[in-house]
């Protein structure tokens, strides 16, 4: 799927998203981060010991219309170290 893809949108909320909810309904508790041809992106300003959500959306040249967002995927900073994470999309979608 995500081979037909030649722009990504990365989205970011504080806190567990489950798959749930993360359809349209809760789109005010994401918020873009990244849209762009790039397959990778650096989330940073991250805050220490906080729980966060991701989900990535994609498109074609061709479709002015994005994919369906991917099942969000959540995980937890720790040390001060961890402020920052980096993103695949294809891991993701």
């Amino acid at each position: 799927m995500h081979n037909e893809f030649d722009v990504y949108r990365l989205q970011l909320c504080r806190g567990k998203v489950s798959a749930l909810d993360s359809d349209s309904t809760t789109d005010s508790t994401f918020t873009d981060v990244y849209e762009g041809p790039s397959t990778s992106y650096l989330v940073t300003n991250l805050e220490q010991n906080v729980q966060y959500s991701l989900r990535v959306s994609g498109r074609n040249s061709t479709n002015v219309a994005w994919s369906p967002w991917s099942l969000p995927v959540t995980w937890s900073t720790s040390l001060a170290k961890r402020r920052m994470l980096a993103v695949t999309m294809h891991s993701i979608i």
